[in-house]
């Protein structure tokens, strides 16, 4: 004969219960996982939104400069230049091929003060091409003009301090 429990009240009591008690535990070990996993997650977020805050105050200054830059507020190789007569001279000072003096020309850009205030304008405008803002001026044309303008600052380089001495000298 085997000895099999009677079902009593007593029985199934404790039985529930234990089975309850473990249903329990084993939601008190889900709410201690899934809250060591919110910790975790917190603390990404905590640092995710310290390295966002650095990463915008990076990139807030690094706008500011560029809109100084933009407005002139700081040392440009133009000014930098002993004076602005520069400004008043003649595009023919570049050295263009005469088909882009000609666009140019037509434009009614007159002195490098127009061409420099015309970049400067495109500038604050958000056009990353200036020159390409000019009829007949592609990217091809556009590049020869900045090496022109290179080419110019090469041989009018601002006089160092040094340099203004030595002449006066």
């Amino acid at each position: 004969m085997s000895k099999t429990k009677e079902k009593t009240p007593e029985n199934t009591s404790k039985t529930t219960e234990s089975a309850r008690m473990a249903e329990i535990n084993s939601q008190r070990a889900l709410v201690g996982v899934e809250s060591r996993k919110l910790c975790e997650a917190t603390t990404m977020l905590v640092e995710a939104k310290a390295n966002h805050k650095a990463a915008q105050a990076a990139y807030d200054a690094e706008v500011e400069i560029l809109l100084k830059v933009i407005d002139g507020t700081h040392k440009t190789l133009f000014d930098q230049a002993d004076s602005n007569d520069w400004q008043s001279e003649p595009i023919e000072a570049l050295g263009l091929p005469p088909n882009i003096q000609q666009r140019l020309t037509d434009a009614h850009f007159v002195t490098l003060g127009d061409l420099d205030r015309h970049v400067a304008t495109c500038s604050k405008a958000g056009f990353e091409a200036p020159y390409q803002q000019i009829a007949g001026i592609g990217p091809e044309k556009a590049e020869i003009i900045y090496a022109a303008w290179d080419r110019y600052w090469a041989e009018h380089a601002p006089k160092s301090a040094d340099e203004a001495m030595a002449q006066d000298g």
